[in-house]
């Protein structure tokens, strides 16, 4: 493709201001990561646990898991009550008349209820261990991605500053060239967008970093 000077130079401005307003955005949004090497991979995950959403319903079921423990090693399917009543004649004969009345439920388990409780229990407790570990088992899997992606993307930053260095060499030598007559000056504008066009890879490349 044939560049004319005019060509060159637009382009060149172009990638300038392109470049500079990404610049500017990243450093608006700059944050730096730190590396804690005390940390391993087992420790993340708890320390991430409190905040995983599916934490609450792990521990609503760790309530009603207690709730039903609760109930079936309890003395009693539930409350014994005692009822009073009067009745008397005040409404009707008025002779004085009275009678008081005094009942008392004891509730019973029925056979073999409140075994069957126990069993219940002891099942809803094995299942909340199945399920605490898979909770576990998916927050290592959203970490393990997340590193991953971290680590990708620093890869990518890496070489995209690699490939700036080399494009900054390269001007650097076509600049000496143009001075000394060895190189034109649109071979130079042509550099330097090159050079600005690697710039803008490196910041976009930090910025997914970020």
């Amino acid at each position: 493709m044939l560049f004319t000077r005019t060509t060159a130079c637009t382009f060149g401005i172009y990638l300038v201001l392109n470049t500079s307003y990404v610049l500017a955005e990243s450093a608006a949004h700059d944050d730096v990561l730190t590396v804690n090497n005390a940390l391993n991979l087992h420790t993340v995950i708890e320390k991430s646990l409190p905040h995983y959403p599916s934490l609450k319903l792990l521990n609503a079921k760790a309530r009603e898991l207690n709730a039903r423990e609760a109930y079936a090693n309890q003395l009693l399917p539930s409350a014994p009550s005692v009822q009073l009543r009067n009745q008397n004649d005040i409404l009707l004969s008025n002779r004085g008349e009275t009678e008081w009345e005094v009942m008392a439920e004891m509730p019973l388990w029925l056979s073999g209820q409140r075994q069957a409780r126990q069993a219940i229990a002891a099942q809803s407790s094995l299942m909340l261990a199945v399920d605490s570990q898979l909770v576990r088992l998916q927050l290592a899997g959203l970490v393990r991605d997340a590193l991953w992606d971290l680590t990708l993307m620093q890869t990518i930053a890496e070489v995209a500053n690699s490939k700036l260095e080399n494009a900054n060499a390269l001007q650097k030598d076509l600049d000496m060239r143009v001075k000394l007559g060895d190189a034109s000056v649109q071979e130079l504008l042509l550099t330097k967008a090159d050079t600005l066009q690697a710039q803008k890879e490196s910041v976009n490349a930090e910025a997914e970093i970020q």
